[in-house]
């Protein structure tokens, strides 16, 4: 990772971290315990970063996105502790911790997933997110495209039905990982008041850094020889033949190279997520020693 890169990511787990402690509630209730469990857990915060470094472009300083991008994060926490339940993904742990439902119960679980998700369009409606009501729309409706049926969701649903059919799989990459990415990417460009142009352009990014990711993700699910960390139910990268992954490993070159291609016109303002797709969503994440922990 280089200087900057390690900068950027550090600047923004700690802005992050210090918003959602400040956010999630601090009572002592089941539900309360659960959902700072699930979001002050760790994490990558790589979508908080993309948000920051996306309206940094457009001199938009960090401080300013705080907020949006502690929603969005909300967002990330929720899909994840949905995701670990036994009727899901069946994850017993995450971040080298035991995920919600194992020290909650899995009614707990569910609950503080609901209650993340809603708190995230809380914090997207007030005031303090942006004085501009058109962009908190704006940012409302982005995040809300990109979680719900026609995103993250409907993409989770294409998994649990037949996650390894070919004609369904990349259409589930785009929808289960890469919407929100894009979205990241278009809520900093939003919340700046980008013109249209450049907005589609870090949108193409983040689809293609999404779609990218989730690739790599697939490659190093197929070499993990211990299922058990992270996940009890098979998948589509645990069945992994050599052609598929000789051929993920090319889809993962292209979609890094679209990726990096969308960010043209920022010259070298993007030099940071030019990194980060490097790391995380190219051939340095492709099972070598830097690993994602989305």
């Amino acid at each position: 990772m280089t200087p900057s890169l390690n900068k950027a990511l550090t600047e923004a787990q700690k802005l992050i971290h210090e918003t959602l402690d400040e956010i999630i509630p601090q009572n002592q209730s089941q539900l309360a315990k659960a959902m700072r469990h699930a979001t002050l857990s760790g994490g990558k915060r790589l979508r908080p970063l993309l948000l920051i470094e996306s309206a940094k472009l457009f001199q938009t300083p960090t401080p300013k996105t705080a907020l949006a991008a502690t929603a969005l994060e909300c967002i990330h926490a929720y899909s994840l502790t949905h995701d670990d339940l036994p009727s899901m993904d069946n994850g017993i742990t995450r971040h080298g911790k035991p995920t919600t439902h194992i020290i909650f119960g899995e009614s707990i679980a569910i609950l503080a997933g609901d209650a993340l998700l809603t708190l995230a369009f809380q914090i997207l409606a007030q005031p303090h997110t942006s004085p501009n009501p058109q962009i908190r729309a704006n940012l409302a409706e982005t995040l809300a495209r990109a979680a719900g049926a026609q995103g993250m969701a409907g993409g989770q649903a294409l998994d649990l039905s037949n996650p390894a059919k070919p004609q369904t799989l990349y259409k589930m990459r785009e929808m289960k990982t890469a919407k929100l990415f894009a979205a990241s990417c278009e809520m900093g460009a939003i919340l700046a008041n980008a013109p249209h142009d450049k907005r589609q352009k870090l949108k193409n990014f983040g689809t293609h850094f999404g779609i990218a990711f989730q690739i790599a993700d697939d490659l190093r699910e197929s070499q993990n020889t211990d299922k058990s960390k992270k996940s009890q139910r098979k998948t589509y990268a645990a069945s992994l033949s050599p052609q598929e992954t000789q051929n993920a490993r090319a889809e993962l070159r292209q979609e890094s190279q679209k990726a990096i291609a969308s960010l043209a016109i920022f010259r070298e303002k993007a030099d940071c997520l030019r990194e980060a797709t490097t790391l995380f969503a190219g051939q340095k994440s492709d099972g070598g020693a830097e690993k994602n922990n989305p």
